[in-house]
């Protein structure tokens, strides 16, 4: 787990539907541009798959009535589908989440990138923290919300 992760817990019902689940998270992470993202668990073959939100959750994670040997899930919040132009996403926050994932994805090498791309991207890094520090100094800004990334 990096420094951007973090665990929430939430209580529910295997009848809950699967939009129920995400409407929490969601929420949590007061994300109003919700359609590009979604919540993935490994299934019992070890396979990612992207809980539906049509679909109660008991059903996709295969949970058994009255089976307390497993009672807690691990589902992985993420970017389901890109924005075909970022820069029309209107939430700041939609936009970070955006970041965290691309940064996540190159990190693991599952977005290939050239050096030069790479040099690119990391100094658009340094440029986002520099600006967040800024408004930390100046003027106490962001210091609730805002994460450091580690380059």
């Amino acid at each position: 787990m990096n420094q951007d992760s973090f665990f929430l817990r939430i209580f529910f019902e295997g009848s809950n539907l699967g939009q129920e689940l995400l409407d929490r998270v969601f929420r949590h992470l007061n994300l109003l541009e919700t359609a590009y993202f979604g919540l993935r668990y490994l299934d019992h073959e070890n396979q990612m798959q992207w809980l539906d939100p049509s679909k109660k959750i008991g059903k996709q994670l295969k949970i058994r009535k009255n089976d307390s040997t497993q009672d807690t899930y691990t589902l992985y919040f993420g970017v389901k589908f890109y924005a075909a132009d970022p820069c029309k996403l209107i939430e700041e926050i939609t936009r970070y989440q955006f970041f965290l994932q691309v940064k996540q994805d190159i990190f693991h090498g599952r977005l290939p990138v050239s050096f030069d791309l790479a040099a690119e991207l990391g100094a658009y890094v340094v440029q986002w923290n520099v600006q967040v520090l800024r408004n930390i100094l100046t003027r106490g800004e962001g210091i609730d919300q805002t994460l450091l990334i580690e380059i």
